[in-house]
């Protein structure tokens, strides 16, 4: 019985380490907590640029924000246009919301795993835009939508 509760001491302990190791950008943990791997330099010096505050970033969290708002304003809008053409452009309005809300949260926390989702949510951007490029001269919340995606998506390769 002793031997069970040192062993999961032993792992809690474990597990604080890696964490802390993981933190610090010495090292990354396996999926499975089987093995630490050391990082590269350059992977640490990733980790350091997003570790910044999110003040630092406040121009592509603004950007992404906007672009999150102006989309679901238009999925809402072209809802409201009853044009069955438009389906596709409201999914992508809702994906590209969804990813770019995702990643302002990432980014604002200073997530490890937002760098390689601000190249996800340009390509979404991107394809939103050109959506919506597609209906901006009938309307003009699509232009407008547009637009912002396609601030968005240079903010989110900027930082990426």
């Amino acid at each position: 019985m002793s031997f069970v509760r040192q062993d999961k001491s032993l792992n809690n302990f474990r597990k604080k380490l890696l964490y802390i190791l993981a933190m610090e950008g010495v090292a990354a943990i396996t999926l499975d907590d089987s093995k630490i791997c050391p990082l590269k330099q350059t992977t640490r010096n990733n980790l350091k640029k997003l570790n910044m505050s999110h003040e630092q970033h406040h121009s592509m969290i603004s950007a992404m924000n906007d672009c999150a708002a102006e989309c679901n304003h238009c999925a809402s809008a072209c809802l409201d246009e009853k044009d069955t053409a438009l389906a596709r452009c409201i999914k992508l309005n809702i994906d590209c919301a969804e990813i770019c809300m995702l990643v302002a949260g990432f980014s604002a926390r200073g997530s490890e795993h937002a760098m390689h989702l601000m190249t996800e949510c340009a390509e979404i951007c991107d394809a939103c835009a050109q959506e919506c490029e597609k209906f901006a001269d009938q309307y003009d919340h699509c232009k407008k939508c547009a637009e912002v995606c396609r601030s968005c998506a240079e903010e989110c390769r900027t930082m990426a």
